[in-house]
């Protein structure tokens, strides 16, 4: 069987959420015996090599950096993904000679090849993952910003991209939805739960003991994200001083810290640890991770990736979005400055370095388990 997946980014190195989600699908697909035909959007033209072990054939496409006119109809981040129509012409050609028996659409960003791709192959199965409410996502930017010209681009933006998601989510015959209230929330006859794939190797990897627990207190994840950055300034600025006593080591784990995020903790006694290759290192070194979100729509794939290390979890409410009620028991749950602290330091003070294996295990069931089952009743049955 012959897949083409149209990525709306690189997908490796897998160092983010939505990387780690598309990732670990392709390496699976190309596992069950499915030819890939990989096309993608990157200012790079080579492709990694290990990229290359699993797909049969590749395109990359540059992003648009000069063309001005797409930006007056589409939200950024969607107009940085429409190609020139040469490029439009090229990429059609190579899914003709490659004749796919699906198409596989990755993330909303590629939605500026969906009009053509639909009318050339009006009979191909056209798939769409979507990772996110994106237009809700964009929405809650507004209120993470506090700069007015920011709120302004992100609040004209959610209602460009609310058309974009209805229109991909209407013209696909499926719609793969990364969490079941995401699947509730558009009600769509032609949609599906499914739950991103954990990798089994990550948990085998965070869970080997050789470094030693340096690191109180670990936030992992982007660091250039406004979500995540909003999240961390309220730790910086209303949990953090209830800590200081306590001289706990804190550090900030993840790509591309923003300026803004370098400048605030200059002062802070916290460690930033940059753009590191893998997490692994980082969570085996920590005695408890944190996840400070506070607005999270589909779900936060940092968040499976911690709860399979096995260790202790405080995490806001909202960061805990799409965690099966069964494993969300496990994660210390603090909504509000004082709680999150709290657990923090109740969990600090009762430290030891055992294992959460049930934490595991249910990790495992959900995103591994249950994932995999569910990819093979989609992609086998329906292709």
């Amino acid at each position: 069987m012959k897949i083409t997946i149209i990525s709306s980014e690189n997908p490796y190195p897998p160092i983010h959420g939505g990387r780690i989600d598309i990732w670990n699908r392709l390496r699976f697909l190309s596992s069950l015996g499915f030819k890939i035909q990989l096309i993608y959007w990157d200012n790079l033209q080579a492709i990694n090599s290990e990229l290359k072990n699993y797909v049969l054939n590749y395109r990359i496409i540059k992003k648009n950096k000069y063309n001005l006119l797409p930006y007056l109809f589409y939200p950024f981040g969607v107009a940085t993904h429409v190609p020139c129509k040469d490029e439009v012409e090229k990429v059609l050609e190579e899914i003709s000679i490659y004749n796919p028996d699906l198409v596989l659409f990755e993330g909303i960003y590629s939605y500026p090849l969906l009009k053509s791709v639909k009318k050339q192959f009006p009979q191909k199965l056209l798939f769409y993952r979507s990772q996110n409410i994106e237009f809700k996502h964009m929405f809650d930017q507004v209120k993470s910003s506090d700069k007015v010209v920011i709120k302004l681009r992100y609040f004209v933006d959610s209602i460009r991209m609310f058309y974009c998601e209805r229109k991909m989510r209407i013209t696909c015959d499926k719609v793969l939805d990364i969490t079941k209230e995401d699947n509730e929330f558009w009600k769509n006859k032609n949609s599906i739960h499914l739950p991103p794939i954990l990798d089994v190797d990550f948990t085998d990897n965070s869970n080997e003991r050789n470094e030693p627990t340096d690191i109180d207190i670990l936030f992992a994840g982007n660091l250039n994200n406004q979500n995540n950055l909003g999240g961390l300034f309220w730790f910086i600025k209303n949990v953090l001083p209830l800590l200081k006593r306590n001289n706990y080591s804190v550090v900030f784990a993840g790509s591309n810290p923003s300026k803004e995020l370098i400048e605030k903790i200059k002062n802070e006694p916290i460690k930033l640890i940059a753009n590191p290759i893998s997490m692994d290192l980082s969570y085996n070194r920590s005695k408890i991770l944190i996840n400070t979100n506070r607005n999270v729509n589909g779900i936060n794939i940092k968040m499976i990736n911690m709860l399979a290390t096995g260790k202790k979890i405080v995490s806001t409410k909202s960061a805990t979005r799409g965690i099966p009620l069964e494993l969300k028991k496990q994660i210390l749950i603090g909504d509000n400055e004082v709680q999150f602290a709290e657990l923090i330091n109740i969990s600090l003070n009762n430290y030891d370095d055992k294992i959460n294996q049930t934490q595991i295990e249910l990790t495992k069931k959900y995103f591994t388990d249950n994932s995999i089952q569910q990819l093979k009743k989609i992609f086998i049955e329906r292709s």
